[in-house]
């Protein structure tokens, strides 16, 4: 070093470590020449994902200066992609004893809608797709933009997994927490990506919900919260008490024929006027008994003075006639 600016990182195999965390606790011992300047990187996550490039038992296959993500193997609402990180130094080799804390390396980006519990908003399963996000993280550049890297142009579409049970919390309103997932992001200044979600509900349906451009910061919640399941329905509704022009007159003899019903005439029987004639419908099985009396159009429409239209079935019965032009 030269005024404190490095001028190049030459890793020491012998003292990259793997230790156990418990409790959210590890202890680490180094053997460090004196008078040497070293960097030291801190890395913890969740072990055997496969979801980052250190997940490896052979230590010098590790090189904490670049960390990739690999989202294949990612699912929705996975907490196990949660991984914490920090720098130390630079610093002379000497005698010394330090409390280092780790933080998120990502930013998290969550979807939450206001809480119903109505049945046809139930939410099974949801999957969260992302693009422009980085891949890449350099943990000696975190303060900068720099620190991210390998911006993904494609969508990275992440398997689609059980929603959260617990509600997603946001200023003190609870939400039903239906996505998350985790992002690289730097440390000091917000990147943009587009992120959206897509839930399937339990009626076998889907919705998608779309936040383009949503700002991410290392260590922060992007939260992507509201009214996400519903849309807003209105109607204006308006009573008319005014009948509409023209009466329907009840007439027993149409009304049962047209039914598929049985029908015996006590007298001489006209059609309703400006009438086509009664229609027997399709379907309908009809009987008409004229009983002596007569079934007769005489002011029908005069374009068609029919005493009857059977589109069904219709039998006659007993003496008397059926008169139309």
């Amino acid at each position: 070093e030269t005024k404190k600016t490095v001028k190049e990182y030459i890793p020491v195999p012998e003292l990259t470590k793997v230790v156990p965390v418990v409790d959210k606790k590890a202890s680490i011992t180094a053997s460090l020449v004196k008078g040497q300047w070293y960097q030291f990187i801190f890395w913890a996550q969740k072990k055997g994902t496969g979801y980052y490039n250190v997940n490896t038992d052979e230590l010098n296959k590790i090189d904490l200066r670049t960390i990739t993500l690999d989202y294949k193997r990612v699912k929705t609402n996975d907490e196990l992609l949660d991984a914490f990180y920090a720098v130390q130094g630079p610093t002379k080799g000497r005698e010394l004893s330090s409390d280092v804390k780790l933080k998120r390396a990502l930013a998290q980006i969550n979807f939450g809608s206001e809480q119903s519990n109505r049945q046809d908003a139930g939410v099974s399963k949801a999957s969260i797709t992302l693009k422009n996000v980085p891949t890449t993280f350099y943990p000696l550049l975190a303060g900068t933009r720099s620190a991210c890297g390998n911006i993904s142009e494609q969508d990275i579409v992440l398997s689609d997994n059980d929603v959260m049970s617990e509600p997603l919390s946001v200023n003190s309103v609870n939400y039903d927490y239906l996505a998350t997932t985790y992002v690289f992001a730097p440390k000091n200044d917000p990147i943009l990506v587009d992120a959206s979600a897509t839930f399937n509900f339990e009626s076998g349906t889907t919705t998608t919900v779309k936040a383009p451009n949503a700002p991410v910061k290392q260590n922060f919640r992007t939260n992507i919260i509201g009214n996400l399941l519903f849309a807003n329905a209105e109607w204006n509704v308006t009573i008319d008490p005014n009948f509409q022009s023209g009466d329907i007159a009840y007439d027993a003899v149409s009304s049962c024929l047209q039914a598929g019903q049985t029908v015996t005439l006590t007298e001489d029987y006209s059609v309703a006027a400006e009438s086509a004639g009664v229609d027997v419908v399709a379907g309908a099985e009809s009987v008409l008994n004229l009983n002596g009396h007569k079934f007769v159009n005489e002011n029908g429409y005069a374009g068609l003075k029919a005493a009857l239209q059977v589109k069904g079935s219709l039998t006659i019965n007993g003496e008397g006639s059926v008169i139309c032009e």
